[in-house]
């Protein structure tokens, strides 16, 4: 664009930029502004300046009859007094204009006594009398005008329309305007355009809108400011006692208390400046000054005058300000605060040892202690200062942490969700209880089904965490009591954190701990029913399968994995007054965030303080962290413990009738923790044996079980170190804050009817309510359609402003959808692209809900992810996908997320729809390392994963290999990716040492826990031998595999398991040794991290070219070029040739065919083929064309035969269906008989009850869209 062109651009846009800001300019106005400053800064004035007008008079509370004395005031000031359609003639208006100024006193006393008797009129005017009067109105102004012309200081006279609506007239000196009368967005976006009359506008001259005038503008902002004087002026005397108050201290009141206690008084309690304290209950008041403490076992909220809302968990103390501040200190303890924002007074501060946060309207998390304190912000943003006076901005998303007397760390928060779930008061999922804290205990006598709650008791539980570096082992411990009088089958349903992984289940008997065994799942479980079934002869045999080896045992318990992250032991017997011991032993991965590890161990909050258990106690010790940083806990008072040497750090805490009050924290940090990469390699002493494998393969019944088998024990008897390898990125961070704007895609395909539409409904909702207010959204329910909810506003579907008002629109509008048809993923990113319209410079997300199932469209990943590349922008834009259901489609959601630059959020069952949403949110914010690719130095191999996800800022990724050239690797490695379109590389040089001690152990059964989860994202059944038997050989727990504990060895071999296990035994109570490296040129702390453009170094430069990798075997070999990662698949040209351009004999998405060759050219002929009359044609006989016609006649026949030959039928088979409503072969026969006998609705009846007990049977689908064709909705039939 030229510099003349770009000029007249600018003028244009800086003359609409009231369409600019409500979204309906062109789409070429936003990609100017895009790469204009001038008009970008503009737009943002102004969207400033419509905000601060937006809420002028906010606080302003009118009394009841104000409109009426305004309209009256407005009336008296009238020159000649209230005027009519009526006398609103042209000669009135002349008159009036000519002696305004003089009859205005007089006119307004006039008007006081007549304005209850001459009310004004809003009507339309008749057309011609508007255009008389325009007429007239520029006739009398012509000397005005002609002076007008010579003095540039003259007012502009606006035009007036010809036609349309108009309003009350106001005469005000020379000057002359009409006003529309208000009308909603819903009718302004149907109200016929207007037009201007030609006679009343010269021919070439301008017309100016109202509001594009500068002068104009001037006079409304007046205008408002005046109206939020009077606002000013009214407020004293406003009666709403609800409304926020912001020049008054922060009081309030106590909204609800949360005690995990028996008895239900006391826990929270208000010290007034004296210290004179008292216990609060909810509904009691809280006074400015007043100093809240929560003990160790409540929580409370409370709600301030200005609606601030503030959370207190557990040991909490803070004191609100007396003063009129809005100023509270937190001296110890965590407060979640949705600090309501006033643009008229002054930001909220919060004060906490190590500085004091500003804050505006923003929701987020304080926690703080004598040592450190963190700041995480779930929306808006903050201010905090350091004790160093340095001022820093967190942003929605982020967390900071500030130690004393040092500067604050601010990265991208890894556990928003976690932090802030205990403050969310909306009600828990159907099966959260079952998921929470110490999960679900139930029992059932042998043979039955019906369970009974409260017959087992929890008796003792004892937790050992051992942490060394980045992963903790916790072996938990318990003994379950039978207090009644009867032998009981116990289930124990529990949850595991994240990416925790069992490794081992050990049951008592006869006073030892007898170790279990991972087998496959099916035959895991024939083998407990064939055990309860010997324990209950009389009991009815079930219909599945059952394994039982006739000999003198019972005693079993199997532990299987059930959805997400829950898992079910079952234990038998129970004996009547009895009790049982299990030891369950978990290995985990503890996640970090700015450096600082947390360790959860998950308690539930009982409120009712109904769960008592008889003996607990928790030990945990910390290895390998920082001595200066410390360890902190949190939730509960644990003493400090003997070490076992000097390098390890214990805390214990041993209870009786102890009842839970929430989870448990602990918090550290590794020396190390500001550098990116950590490796760890471990090295077995002596060969693994093999000698069992021979004899595997011969047991083994089908092919694949014998390559499976093979493939396990490659692996497992390769005697090559393990390696496993942390990459912690430090991406760029914006240096100003960006909007949003998230297109949420709810998949509304028949395969999400039900709860899990449900869920994603309230998912949705939520995900708006928790949204940053500066933010905007697009809502979209998408099957193979998709269908957009409307703007409140009217003006279509434009991007929404998230509040909790939208949030309820969300819900409705979902509500009325549904779900059916198929899944077009591709699609529907498609249609979100399309939806978010011209960015304007915001960042794009999309957010897609449901199970990821694709039916309809692109169904193969591969063809999904290139589809989603295809459509998305580059530079800042990503999809979160977010995995609805246990039984979710991993492997295409993980496809669209790569294709997006995104990553994939789980919601799993029983987690809270709050906490669900800050975590999708958590994902939205910040940047993304999209396409990450990994060179590994020369001599590693067997790398895992075979491609990596996209890393999210402030976030950690694992990478496996094996060593194949000994027991030391030297060399770079190099990480290369996309940062906001971005090319980004770094290299670190590493040195990695291979070790057999024993703090390294958990690196063998990280490699195999890594190794089955790529193969079981897969899914294929192909995998599933493969993953049994890593999960045997290595004690890795699977989706496939269940743990099995028999009595005694001789029944381990009646039954043909095997025990033995090659992986180390990692216990977690020695030191790990590891290697880390910083990357090359690291720049200082200071300069890392802030921004893009900061003169960083690490994003652009050259970009080497790629060389595209096949995944190897299950081994995974490196690819060529020592060891580097397989990169992603090249990204496709974005157009495709249409279809009618594809040869024949080419083949999907326009591969070329192959050539033909031949030994000489050949002359091109000169006939056409396809003629037989052509002359050039070569003819070996003469043939006459000939062409036969055939004559068919058609016609019909009144009777209806079907229906009398189907009446027997139908009688006998709604007899048959009567008799056996729930047979689906019956439910068949009767459709196709109401179907051919034209009995459409008692077919529809019929189809409703069918769908009803199974809504994806492929067959009833069929139904309800013949149904639907019948009515003649064709739209809906394609759909379903």
């Amino acid at each position: 664009m030229s510099t003349t062109e770009s000029k007249s651009m600018c003028a244009e846009i800086e003359e609409r930029l009231s369409e600019v800001l409500d979204g309906t300019a062109p789409a070429s106005f936003y990609d100017h502004i895009a790469e204009c400053d001038a008009c970008r800064d503009k737009r943002h004035e102004a969207s400033k300046a419509a905000e601060l007008v937006a809420s002028a008079s906010a606080d302003f509370r009118a009394p009841s009859n104000f409109a009426e004395q305004l309209l009256a005031k407005v009336e008296a000031a009238r020159p000649l007094g209230p005027v009519t359609q009526a006398a609103a003639d042209s000669k009135a208006a002349a008159a009036s204009t000519k002696s305004s100024s003089a009859a205005a006193p007089a006119g307004a006393e006039k008007n006081d006594a007549a304005l209850a008797t001459n009310p004004t009129v809003l009507a339309p005017a008749v057309a011609e009398n508007v255009t008389q009067r325009s007429a007239e109105s520029a006739k009398a102004s012509e000397p005005k005008s002609a002076k007008a012309a010579g003095d540039p200081s003259a007012p502009v006279q606006p035009t007036l329309p010809a036609s349309g609506p108009v309003g009350a007239t106001t005469h005000h000196g020379a000057k002359e305007s009409s006003s529309s009368e208000r009308v909603t967005p819903e009718v302004r976006a149907t109200e016929p355009e207007k037009k201007t009359d030609p006679a009343a506008v010269k021919t070439g001259t301008k017309v100016v809108p109202l509001f594009k005038r500068p002068a104009i503008v001037a006079g409304i902002v007046g205008a408002l400011a005046a109206a939020a004087a009077v606002g000013i002026a009214f407020r004293g005397k406003s009666t709403d006692k609800d409304a926020p108050v912001f020049d008054t201290p922060w009081a309030g009141k106590v909204a609800a208390v949360s005690r995990a206690s028996a008895d239900k008084s006391g826990g929270f309690e208000a010290c007034d400046a004296s210290g004179a304290c008292s216990v609060v209950a909810t509904g009691a008041e809280i006074k400015p000054g007043s100093k809240l403490r929560t003990d160790a076992r409540t929580r409370a909220h409370v709600t301030l005058a200005d609606g601030t809302a503030l959370a207190l968990d557990r040991a909490t103390s803070i004191e609100l300000s007396a003063g009129k501040e809005r100023t509270a200190r937190l001296d110890q303890g965590t407060v979640v605060a949705e600090v309501t924002k006033s643009d008229g007074a002054l930001p909220a501060r919060f004060l906490i040892p190590q500085g004091e946060v500003e804050v505006l309207g923003t929701k987020l998390a304080l926690t703080a202690s004598e040592d450190r304190a963190s700041v995480e912000v779930a929306r808006g943003s903050v201010r905090l200062r350091s004790g160093s006076g340095k001022w820093k901005e967190v942003r929605a998303g982020e967390e900071a942490t500030i130690e004393r007397d040092g500067d604050a760390v601010i990265a991208s928060s890894t556990s928003l969700a976690d932090v802030m779930e205990w403050s969310d008061r909306t009600p828990e999922e159907i099966d959260a209880p079952v998921l929470r804290g110490l999960g679900e205990l139930r029992a059932r006598k042998p043979g039955q089904t019906k369970e009974r709650d409260r017959a087992v008791r929890l008796a003792k539980h004892s937790v050992k965490v051992r942490i060394v570096d980045v992963v903790a082992r916790t072996e938990v411990d318990e003994t379950f009591a039978n207090d009644t009088d009867e032998e009981l089958e116990g289930i124990f349903r529990f949850p595991l954190p994240p990416g925790a992984q069992i490794e081992r289940l050990a049951l008592e008997v006869d006073g030892k701990l007898l170790d279990g065994a991972f087998v496959d799942r099916d035959r895991g479980a024939a083998i407990w029913r064939g055990v309860i079934q010997n324990a209950a002869p009389k009991a009815p045999k079930p219909r599945e399968e059952i394994i039982w080896v006739p000999g003198p045992w019972r005693d079993p318990a199997l532990l299987e994995w059930q959805r997400g992250g829950r898992f079910e032991l079952r234990i038998f017997p129970i004996p009547k007054r009895g009790s049982r011991r299990v030891v369950l032993t978990y290995t985990q991965v503890v996640d970090q965030a700015a450096g600082v590890r947390r360790f959860t161990y998950p308690l539930a909050h009982d409120a009712s303080g109904t769960t008592k258990i008889d003996s607990f106690d928790m030990d945990v010790q910390v290895l390998g962290h920082d001595k200066e940083f410390g360890i902190q806990t949190r939730g509960y008072e644990l003493a400090t413990g003997g070490a076992s040497d000097g390098a390890a750090e214990r805390r214990t805490l041993s209870s009786n009738g102890f009842t839970p009050a929430g989870d448990l924290t602990v918090e550290y940090a590794l020396p190390d923790r500001d550098r990116e990469v950590t490796a760890w390699a471990y090295k077995m002493d002596g060969a693994p044996a093999a000698q069992d494998t021979q004899a595997a393969v011969v047991k083994a019944k089908t092919a694949d079980e014998k390559a499976a088998i093979e493939a396990a024990a490659a692996i497992s008897n390769d005697s090559s170190p393990y390696v496993a390898i942390a990459v912690r990125p430090k991406l760029p961070r914006w240096q100003e804050a960006k909007e949003r704007t998230h297109v949420i895609v709810v998949d509304s395909s028949r395969s999400m009817i039900g709860e899990r539409f449900a869920r994603a409904t309230r998912l949705a909702s939520s995900i708006v309510r928790e949204m940053d207010r500066r933010d905007s959204f697009v809502m979209l329910a998408c099957d193979t359609v998709c269908r957009s909810m409307p703007s409140p506003e009217g003006g279509g579907n434009r991007p929404i402003s998230p509040s909790a008002a939208t949030a309820g629109d969300v819900e409705r509008f979902l509500g009325g959808v549904e779900p059916d048809g198929g899944s077009d993923l591709a699609a529907s990113m498609m249609a979100a692209r399309a939806a978010a319209g011209s960015l304007g410079g915001k960042e794009l997300r999309i957010i897609y809900l449901g199970d990821g199932t694709p039916t309809v469209g692109p169904t193969r990943t591969a063809h999904i992810e290139t589809a989603v590349r295809s459509a998305m922008p580059g530079g800042d834009a990503a999809v979160v996908a977010v995995a609805l259901g246990a039984d979710a489609d991993m492997t295409s959601l993980q496809a669209l997320a790569r294709g997006g630059g995104g990553v994939v959020v789980p919601y799993v069952p029983g987690q809270k729809v709050a906490s669900a949403a800050l975590d999708v949110l958590g994902a939205a914010y910040g940047v993304v390392l999209r396409d990450p690719e990994v060179e590994l130095p020369a001599g590693l191999s067997q790398v895992t994963p075979a491609r990596m996800d996209p890393i999210r800022a402030g976030g950690e990724t694992f990478i496996v290999a094996r060593m194949s050239g000994g027991s030391e690797v030297s060399g770079s490695l190099k990480l290369k990716g996309r940062v906001a379109g971005e090319r980004f590389e770094q290299t670190y040089p590493v040195k990695i040492l291979a070790t057999s001690s024993a703090g390294n152990a958990f690196v063998p059964r990280l490699y195999a826990a890594a190794k089955i989860a790529e193969l079981e994202r897969i899914g294929s059944d192909a995998q599933k031998p493969t993953v049994i038997e890593l999960s045997k050989r290595f004690a890795v727990a699977s989706k496939f595999t269940s743990l099995l504990v028999l009595e005694s060895e001789a029944m381990f071999k009646a039954f043909g398991l095997d025990r033995g296990s090659v992986a180390p035994t990692f216990t977690g109570e020695s030191e790990a040794e590891s290697s880390s490296a910083d990357a090359d040129g690291e720049p200082d702390a200071d300069e890392a991290g802030e921004g893009f453009g900061s003169g960083h170094g690490r994003l652009g430069g050259s970009h080497s070219s790629r060389e595209s990798a096949k995944a190897e075997d299950f081994g995974g070999d490196s690819v060529p070029g020592g060891g580097a990662m397989p990169s992603p698949a090249p990204r496709p040209a974005p157009t495709m040739a249409p279809p009618s351009s594809i040869p024949a004999d080419e083949g999907f998405l326009n591969e070329p065919s192959k050539p033909k060759t031949s030994s000489a050219p050949k002359k091109k002929p000169n006939f056409d083929p396809t003629n037989p009359f052509d002359d050039d044609l070569p003819r070996r006989r003469r043939m006459v064309p000939m062409k036969r016609i055939f004559e068919r006649k058609g016609g019909f026949e009144t009777v209806n035969t079907l229906a009398s030959q189907n009446a027997t039928k139908l009688v006998v088979a709604e007899s048959a269906f009567a008799s056996t409503p729930d047979s689906r072969d019956k439910t068949v026969e009767l459709y196709a008989l109401y179907a051919t006998s034209g009995r459409v609705g008692e077919a529809q009846e019929l189809t409703a009850k069918w769908s009803g007990r199974d809504a994806l049977d492929p067959d009833a689908l069929t139904a309800r869209a013949d149904l639907a064709a019948r009515q003649g909705d064709r739209e809906r039939a394609i759909r379903i």
